[in-house]
């Protein structure tokens, strides 16, 4: 049974292993047949889906994680668009106990269809459960399985690092699971933003129509950090209508945001369209949820998950409280260092691993912490410290009191409240607008990577000099 589909299966790992022989890639070749060395087993065929048998769940994340989106292009080509390819564990493929007889009649794929891939391992099987997110994740699950029958639109909020990009991932990986022709769509609002403004440059009204077709196509679209679409009205007037036509149409849309509608900068009637749904928020994860969290990110990482204490998990699931993104980060350099280092998995590896990264208890933050930032930004901009607390909205003020807010939230990780209260009892949204504006030019502005490397470098020197 599956020889057909096995054949495909080796053909596409022939074609990516001579790919890197082409480029000289000696060393891929090595790490692609030791991942799949013993992976020669079709579990079942099921809505358009060959399923491969792995031996474990770290397999599979490598699979995943470095070779699933190239064997998958490989697998359509030879298939003419009939297959797509995932992968299981040899655990879960047991407990399923069964093996599907292929389906008589094949769907094509159309391999145009989704534009942006979701991250593989965003599902709701990786997504770890608590009590902080348990609604959120019930309520995703359910839109999953009755997409525009449940809540339209699912508002998924929370703050940085929280999981809801995972969460909305996963309604997407659901429904392809079931329907591989279903045409799911995820964007972030700053990509949107981009095909808008590349779409209107051109000034050719086709490109306009191609751009509305493409979202308006969509069976699901998922929007991330819908926030970033503040003070940008021609963008938020064509999200517009492109959430009209698909809630009149009955398509399910997700978006994420880091703070409720109504404080969001947007034209009233966008506000308006995301109440009409449900609104879920992810709460931060208390300690249990942390330490859940890590035995799942570490079950990625090595073979045996059980060489790493309990302790050690509880160690660094009490350092970082507020943000998945930084605690499961910390568990990679933590286990990195370790591996690298041939040192046991014990807590006093945790200091030297994370050293300078650890992050520091904001109620027993020194006041010189944040009074050296403040002199490291007014000394670089060559302001005074009565200038970066003003209200002045003169340009360069405004940016170095963004980076301010920026690193102090990054860097002592202090809640928008206490920096608002440093900088003259200011609004906490006011806060978390500048810190958005920052975070959103690190992604594409050289200048403001340098002047945030500039910054911390001349703070950390302050410190030891203090020190």
């Amino acid at each position: 049974m599956f020889e057909n589909e096995l054949s495909l299966f080796n053909e596409a790992l022939n074609i990516f292993k001579n790919n890197q022989l082409s480029k000289g890639n000696i060393n891929a070749i090595d790490s692609f047949n030791d991942v799949f060395k013993d992976v020669n087993t079709i579990h079942k065929v099921e809505n358009n889906y060959i399923y491969v048998i792995v031996k474990d769940t770290l397999t599979k994340f490598k699979i995943d994680k470095f070779y699933s989106i190239s064997l998958n292009d490989c697998i359509k080509s030879l298939s003419n668009g009939a297959y797509g390819l995932k992968f299981i564990t040899l655990e879960d493929a047991k407990k399923e106990n069964i093996s599907l007889p292929i389906s008589q009649e094949k769907e094509k794929i159309d391999p145009e269809r989704s534009k942006r891939l979701l991250r593989p391992e965003f599902t709701f099987e990786n997504f770890v459960v608590g009590e902080s997110n348990r609604f959120a994740y019930t309520e995703a699950r359910q839109v999953a399985n009755s997409p525009h029958a449940s809540f339209n639109p699912l508002y998924i909020m929370g703050e940085v690092g929280l999981g809801k990009t995972h969460l909305m991932q996963a309604i997407g990986h659901y429904v392809l699971d079931n329907n591989i022709k279903a045409n799911v769509v995820y964007t972030s609002s700053n990509q949107f933003t981009d095909d808008y403004f590349r779409a209107t440059a051109t000034k050719n009204a086709d490109d306009i129509i191609k751009l509305s077709q493409f979202y308006e196509d969509a069976d699901l679209l998922l929007v991330d950090d819908i926030q970033f679409l503040e003070n940008k009205e021609k963008t938020q007037e064509f999200f517009f209508k492109c959430f009209d036509y698909l809630h009149e149409h009955n398509k399910q849309i997700v978006v994420t945001a880091d703070r409720p509608a109504s404080d969001l900068k947007i034209m009233a009637r966008l506000k308006s369209r995301f109440s009409w749904g449900e609104v879920v928020q992810l709460g931060v994860p208390d300690i249990t949820l942390r330490v859940n969290i890590l035995k799942r990110k570490l079950s990625f990482l090595i073979d045996n998950p059980n060489v790493v204490p309990e302790e050690v998990l509880e160690r660094i699931a009490s350092l970082y409280k507020n943000n998945v993104r930084e605690l499961e980060g910390a568990l990679r350099t933590y286990v990195n260092y370790c591996i690298a280092f041939s040192s046991d998995f014990i807590v006093d590896n945790i200091q030297k691993a994370l050293g300078a990264h650890l992050p520091k208890d904001s109620s027993s933050l020194k006041n010189n912490d944040v009074n050296a930032i403040k002199d490291v930004i007014c000394t670089y901009f060559r302001i005074t410290e009565k200038d970066l607390i003003s209200d002045s909205r003169k340009s360069y003020l405004v940016y170095a009191r963004n980076l301010a807010f920026y690193l102090m939230r990054e860097d002592l990780g202090l809640q928008l409240k206490e920096i608002g209260n440093i900088f003259g009892n200011r609004d906490h949204s006011t806060i978390l607008h500048g810190y958005d504006k920052i975070k959103e030019l690190l992604e594409n502005d050289s200048n403001v990577v340098s002047d945030i490397d500039y910054i911390r470098k001349k703070f950390k020197e302050s410190l030891a000099v203090s020190e």
